[in-house]
């Protein structure tokens, strides 16, 4: 049986370490995506004026004949400047960062599926995509499990019996030949493999995250609002709707919006409330009626059902966005970590050639 787990361990780390390798080198690149961006890219530190906001978003709307802007994500958790995806008539996709007043800081195509993006745009359709689209996910998320599998093979392996945990975590007399690299290669599985188990099986469940809150019903709420021809009278604007988003949930930051269209008569605001492990992108929402500012649906996320926060914590763990700057600490060491042990583990298996 050990023998049969140790082979399948080797041979299956030989094989998709490739796969694991992109994964790896992708991820500790977005670990500090935010701050690499913000000292390549400073934002102002202005507050946040929606009714700015929007009117200088309008303006690139006008400035493009048949464009429109799907979706709105604030840049980092000061939430006082703002990333404006713009669809132009064409379907190509521009990014704006936006400071709190609406004066634009930068713009880029924003396109990775045909390699015309920002750097971290790229670096982040590879993590999740191999820019592959749907095969890409589905393809790294069978390999996130192999991943996940084969480090519990290694740490079976590695089990000590007992009374032989202090031995297990003895530097080696030696490094270098066969028994100091496995010393070490063991040593260091047995000391982080656990909190790696975690972090990469989150992201291992965030690739199949519609799958599971398909299963579980663990969607967001979306209701069913009929499209207008255009609006008229009584509409109010994007700070009205913030406004009423913010009497429903006083400290919430808001965090995402999208704008009200004729399609889509509604402002639909996602804010970030203290206490969610998702310290950026919240997943408190609220539909606010663009036609008399009226609240259409609101979702609570401090409240929300034991499998829908269970689904909402994929991305939280995995990034160690729930911890904070110590939580990506945590998840940038993992990476580290399975650098370290691919290197070892490959070398331990060419001094047995």
């Amino acid at each position: 049986m050990t023998k049969t787990i140790r082979n399948i361990h080797r041979y299956l780390s030989l094989t998709v370490a490739l796969f694991w390798l992109v994964q790896l080198c992708s991820g500790l690149l977005l670990v500090f995506q935010r701050n690499l961006d913000d000292v390549a890219h400073p934002s102002a530190d202005t507050p946040a004026n929606f009714a700015l906001l929007e009117n200088s978003m309008h303006g690139l709307i006008a400035e493009r004949p048949g464009s429109r802007i799907p979706f709105v994500y604030a840049f980092d958790a000061r939430f006082n400047s703002f990333d404006v995806y713009l669809v132009e008539e064409s379907g190509d996709y521009r990014a704006f960062r936006m400071a709190g007043d609406g004066t634009v800081l930068r713009e880029l195509p924003s396109n990775p599926e045909v390699l015309d993006a920002g750097f971290f745009e790229l670096v982040l359709e590879l993590h999740e995509k191999l820019w592959l689209g749907d095969l890409g996910a589905v393809i790294l998320g069978v390999s996130g499990i192999l991943l996940v599998s084969n480090i519990g093979f290694g740490l079976w392996l590695a089990w000590p019996k007992r009374g032989q945990w202090r031995t297990a975590f003895r530097w080696p007399r030696k490094v270098g030949g066969k028994a100091g690299h496995y010393a070490l290669h063991r040593m260091l599985g047995l000391a982080v493999a656990p909190v790696a188990i975690l972090s990469i099986g989150a992201g291992v469940l965030l690739a199949w995250e519609g799958p599971i809150a398909d299963a579980l019903g663990a969607h967001d709420i979306s209701p069913d609002i009929p499209a207008v021809e255009t609006f008229t009278g009584g509409e109010i604007g994007l700070s009205a709707a913030v406004d009423v988003a913010k009497g429903l949930y006083p400290e919430g930051r808001v965090a995402v919006f999208t704008l009200a269209t004729p399609a889509k008569p509604y402002y639909k605001i996602r804010l970030t409330q203290p206490g969610e492990l998702r310290r950026l992108y919240g997943k408190t929402i609220v539909f606010v009626s663009a036609l008399d500012g009226g609240v259409i649906a609101h979702q609570d996320a401090l409240t929300l059902p034991a499998s829908h926060r269970f689904v909402n914590s994929f991305y939280a763990i995995h990034s160690g966005e729930y911890l904070a700057i110590f939580g990506r600490l945590i998840s940038f060491a993992v990476g580290l970590w399975l650098l370290v042990m691919m290197v070892f583990g490959v070398r331990l298996w060419w001094l047995r050639r």
